[in-house]
Parts: structure tokens; C-alpha cells; sequence
């Protein structure tokens, strides 16, 4: 599953999050899923994405840096509930 919204700035989407089973995760449907989006998006005129994964989860970035994104932007925090989530924000000019 993958969530997207839209960016503040013209011709830019904000990806939120990229989801997969754990029996999924290291088999190839990660790299399949988003590069169909990244085509997708593409197609409607985006040229730069930008992408929050959560600050620990360090497969998530080596994921996405492996995939064309560039280093943090800002580090971020988002509270659901009564539990905080520090994120980083990474760059990708497609």
C-alpha cells in the first residue's frame, strides 16, 4: 500500500508512506510497487517527490536512497494519539 498527498508546490508530490507485509519485505515488491508509482506520477506531470520515512527505520532509508533519493531534508515529528514519531524527510527530483 502507499499513501500520497499533495505537495504545496507546483509539479511535486509528497509521498507519505510505502507499506508491505513482512513476509514481502527483501523479495523485489518493494523496488516493482514503487517504481509503478514513481511511473505514475511521473505521467502527471510531477518532477520532484519528496518522501517521510520514520527516523528508525533504517531499511526504509538505505531503500530509498538506493532508489535515486537524496540526503534528508528536515527531520520531522508527528504526534497520533498520545505517541510521538520523529521522521526524516528525503528528496527525490525525478
Amino acid at each position: 500500500m502507499s499513501v500520497l498527498g499533495k505537495s504545496e508546490k507546483e509539479n511535486e508530490v509528497h509521498k507519505i508512506s510505502l507499506y508491505l507485509l513482512p513476509e514481502k519485505i527483501g523479495k523485489g515488491f518493494g523496488h516493482i510497487f514503487y517504481t509503478e508509482i514513481e511511473t505514475e506520477i511521473m505521467k502527471k506531470g510531477a518532477t520532484k517527490c519528496t518522501i517521510d520515512v520514520l527516523k528508525n527505520n533504517k531499511r526504509a532509508i538505505e531503500f530509498y536512497k538506493a532508489h535515486g533519493c537524496a540526503d534528508m531534508l528536515i527531520e520531522a515529528k508527528t504526534t497520533l494519539g498520545n505517541q510521538d514519531y520523529l521522521y526524516n524527510v528525503f528528496e527525490k527530483v525525478l
